[in-house]
């Protein structure tokens, strides 16, 4: 009689699998399922790219995050807490320490690995797979039981989709034959309608918030450009991405990490408070309402939810358009003298705008920079992607040298925070009111009031002294009016209050935090899944 009483209970989880597309879906991609009991947990990790704690606040009191609102309310049990991001603060910066534990793990988005002597950017699969090679030796990775969606880094998961170091969709269509990818088509029918609905109206408002950008004056190639971007990125690949997670969670994989990346883009290119960077966080909050759904009525797997975001963003005043001249340029005049004298070249490599759109059909998108090294003539590298950027002479610098360098890069230039590495532990900054030395004198730096003064003086220090750090640092961020050095409106990966104050939205006993902290680190994070997962396994 016992028997045929759990036989009952396991009708209604029969009948649920029978009827989930995302079962079907399961059963067409022969993909493996879970074998542990249901009472072993799992975790799904969705990030929320660019938002910062602020705007995470602003957006549930205005209506944009409306199921992230009702996440917190008291019988659901989520709390919010700002979640220091570390430094730089940008994807990769982040996903290093939770994935790996590995902190600073680069020195920016932009930079030349000193190993290899090329030029980076963190968007080519192959500079992301030779970071992640290393970070591999370093720390055990987090998702290797599970999925990585939309990330820099895989985290080690073997099933890696749209993120820098696996790029496209190939191999899911693989795993298609024609006949099992019309009938996905056909499961999937609500949500291809859907999308491209979704679509219309974004490519309508993309056209008239385009007009926009025109008559103010801003480039109307890039205006143009951003239309196919803003589909892609805040519509077709969040829709696709959204399927493939709900596909795992059937399957029961421990966990799942999945990287949200609409308002991040919408951000930079009009600024975290734009009204374009807010409309995204509603379809946003609509994926992670459909996930958390996915999740409670998962059959093979009791799933814990978390939502946070990486970093927060800066609204900024790009370089040019306040100086009348690129970055680029301002730190030629200041090496005029050195590449006279010595024969030195310059070299200023310039990233994708528009790298993520081609996470949806790209396997390979761009090779490493140029070699560095004796087979070419030595030259000065700037590379500046965000509000820091690094500056690499060919050869040694001497001190007087250096700090001579350095006030006329502040002079000069109008670059309001250069660094360079000093004794280990320590590193000098030069600003328009003078020289100072971090750790100690971070507050003449970064100001009093900075949220995270004493974590970001000594990353900074770490940053100096990275070993692909360039011979100088350079900031664009200051006080009340923070800059960036590419044509952006809202930026990070600095030191700025705003870009390092991310948020994390979990439930209440998910995080233990020390009695004298009251925001989340990475570390944190990190700890608190591994806990779920030995728990798990």
């Amino acid at each position: 009689m016992l028997t045929n009483f759990k036989r009952l209970r396991q009708v209604p989880r029969v009948v649920g699998e029978w009827f989930s597309q995302s079962e079907w879906m399961v059963r067409l991609l022969n993909l493996s399922r879970a074998e542990e009991p249901r009472t072993e947990r799992g975790l799904v990790l969705i990030q929320i790219d660019g938002l910062g704690f602020a705007e995470f606040r602003r957006g549930l009191q205005k209506g944009d995050l409306p199921f992230l609102k009702w996440l917190g309310y008291k019988q659901q049990g989520y709390v919010s807490a700002p979640h220091y991001s570390g430094l730089p603060s940008n994807t990769p910066g982040v996903q290093g320490e939770l994935f790996y534990g590995v902190k600073t793990c680069v020195p920016a988005f932009s930079f030349v690995d000193r190993a290899t002597h090329r030029v980076c950017h963190m968007f080519e699969p192959a500079a992301a797979a030779a970071v992640e090679a290393r970070l591999e030796k370093a720390g055990e990775p987090l998702l290797a039981a599970g999925s990585s969606y939309g990330n820099i880094f895989s985290g080690g998961a073997k099933a890696a989709h749209f993120c820098s170091t696996s790029m496209g969709w190939t191999g899911f269509l693989k795993a298609l034959n024609p006949v099992s990818l019309s009938l996905a088509i056909v499961l999937n029918l609500h949500i291809v309608i859907r999308a491209a609905l979704l679509a219309v109206l974004e490519l309508v408002l993309a056209v008239v918030d385009c007009a926009r950008g025109m008559l103010t004056s801003q480039r109307l190639l890039k205006e143009l450009g951003f239309i196919p971007l803003r589909v892609a990125i805040c519509i077709v690949l969040r829709e696709v991405v959204t399927v493939a997670v709900k596909v795992d969670i059937a399957r029961g994989l421990r966990i799942i990490h999945v990287n949200l990346a609409g308002y991040d883009e919408q951000a930079h290119h009009r600024g975290p408070h734009s009204g374009l960077a807010r409309w995204s966080l509603k379809g946003i909050d609509g994926t992670i309402r459909r996930i958390w759904k996915a999740a409670r009525r998962a059959s093979r797997r009791e799933y814990e939810v978390w939502i946070y975001s990486d970093h927060g963003q800066e609204n900024t005043l790009p370089y040019a358009k306040e100086h009348g001249r690129s970055i680029q340029a301002a730190v030629t005049a200041v090496f005029e003298g050195q590449l006279k004298e010595r024969g030195w070249g310059i070299e200023h490599p310039q990233g994708a705008s528009h790298w993520r759109a081609n996470l949806l059909w790209t396997s390979k998108l761009a090779t490493p920079g140029p070699e560095t090294g004796e087979s070419v003539a030595p030259r000065v590298i700037v590379a500046a992607m965000g509000p820091i950027g690094h500056i690499y002479a060919p050869e040694e610098v001497s001190a007087e040298a250096q700090h001579q360098l350095a006030e006329a890069l502040v002079r000069e230039a109008k670059i309001p925070l250069v660094m360079a590495a000093a004794a280990p532990g320590r590193a000098r900054a030069w600003t328009v009111e003078g020289t100072f030395e971090l750790p100690n004198e971070a507050h003449k730096v970064m100001g009093e009031d900075h949220p995270y003064l004493t974590e970001v003086a000594d990353d900074l220090v770490s940053l100096c002294h990275h070993p692909d750090a360039g011979t100088f640092v350079i900031f664009a961020w200051r006080a009340r009016t923070p800059g960036t050095f590419p044509m952006e409106f809202g930026s990070h990966a600095g030191p700025g209050p705003e870009e390092t104050n991310g948020f994390a939205h979990l439930p209440a006993d998910a995080v233990t935090l020390p009695k004298d902290r009251a925001y989340v680190r990475n570390d944190d994070l990190r700890k608190a899944a591994r806990r779920i997962l030995v728990h798990a396994s």
